[in-house]
Parts: C-alpha cells; structure tokens; sequence
C-alpha cells in the first residue's frame, strides 16, 4: 500500500511462477515495468530460497529484461561483491525474525518511504532515459 500511496501501480505476485507470469503478460502489453523481487523467496523447485534470481532468469528467457530492485537481508552479505546481472540496485529489508509485529511494521514503512524516494524514482528515471 506504500507504493500505490506514492504514486506506483503495483501488480504482486506471491510465488515464482505467477511472477513470471505476471511480468510475461507487462511485456507482452507493452508495459515497460521495474521488478520488485525478494531474493529469498523459495524457488519454484522448493529446494532453495533464491527464487528472486530464479524470476530475473526466467524473464530474461522470455526476453524480458526489467531493471530489477532486489529485496535482501542478511543472505546479501553471502553474495560478496559478485554482480547481480540484471540487477540495478539492492535494498536491505527488514529481518523476518523480529518479534515485535509493531516494529517490524515501522521497518516496512521505513522501507518502502525508501524505496518510493530514493530507489524507484533513480531506477524509473534510467529507465524512461
């Protein structure tokens, strides 16, 4: 809800397969669009949980190359200084392992203020460049 208040539509996906397949249906219509992904969403095998990347790779066989804002947490510090391909900017989410719902809520509005000032506006900007 943020990210419509500032100013964004949003379409969600909740698994890797309906993100694909959401961002295959942008593309076909002509929709230019930026991916928003969770690098540590399962993937669609269940055997790992880098189903962000899985998203990013399987657009980019169907041709599709959105610039793509990764959300990550501490599994980011596991990935060192190797670039992300398709990857335009990281943003640091807040924990999942935070016991006090009203703090974690004030992180995610936190978030995504950052995201609506700072992240989407520099991304969209190089985008529509």
């Amino acid at each position: 809800r943020y990210l419509v208040e500032g100013g964004y539509r949003v379409v969600e996906a909740g698994d890797v397969e309906s993100a694909v397949e959401r961002g295959a249906s942008l593309g076909e219509a002509g929709v230019r669009f930026v991916l928003v992904a969770d690098l540590n969403m399962p993937a669609s095998a269940g055997d790992s949980f880098r189903g962000g990347f899985e998203v990013v790779k399987r657009l980019a066989k169907l041709r599709l190359r959105p610039p793509v804002v990764m959300m990550a947490d501490g599994a980011l510090s596991s990935l060192g200084a190797r670039p992300m391909r398709g990857v335009w900017s990281v943003v640091r989410k807040p924990g999942l392992a935070k016991l006090d719902p009203e703090e974690f809520e004030a992180d995610m509005r936190a978030l995504a203020g950052r995201m609506v000032q700072d992240v989407l506006p520099r991304v969209c900007g190089a985008v529509t460049a």
